[in-house]
């Protein structure tokens, strides 16, 4: 074999292992898209759960206690979207699959803990909306 055959075969080697780079990237940034979609839709999921209940994180509760639906939501949502404009910035940087795959596996875990406090957010009992001394109309007596 001469040196111009070695040349070839080097350079179909060189060629395939950056197709199979730009392949594997290509695949990493979809399951970050993905993990990122799952992400904000647990969140969304959260805070659907959350309202009409007692809500402990005081950023997110209004004046009576309770889930603030837009306050909470804004605040959620905002928080949501500077994580990932961080990671999309990260990644957009450099070609780094290590941190791609990191950033998918962080938001994965974080929507699937998400997703576990709405679920349980869903057997609690709301608050009721009437203040406690007013009585329905059928629990009076009669005289």
């Amino acid at each position: 074999m001469s040196w111009l055959g070695g040349i070839r075969i080097w350079t179909i080697l060189l060629l395939f292992a950056l197709v199979c780079g730009a392949e594997e990237k290509q695949r990493f940034e979809k399951k970050w898209i993905i993990s990122a979609t799952a992400l904000v839709a647990a969140n969304l999921f959260d805070g659907y759960s959350s309202r009409n209940l007692t809500e402990e994180n005081p950023l997110l509760r209004n004046a009576s206690g309770t889930y603030g639906v837009s306050k909470g939501t804004t605040i959620k949502f905002a928080a949501s979207a500077a994580f990932l404009g961080a990671q999309w910035l990260l990644l957009r940087r450099g070609p780094d699959h290590h941190l791609n795959r990191a950033f998918t596996i962080t938001n994965s875990v974080l929507a699937g803990t998400v997703t576990a406090v709405a679920i349980h957010n869903q057997s609690l009992p709301t608050v009721s909306s009437e203040p406690s001394f007013i009585q329905p109309a059928s629990a009076s007596t009669s005289r």
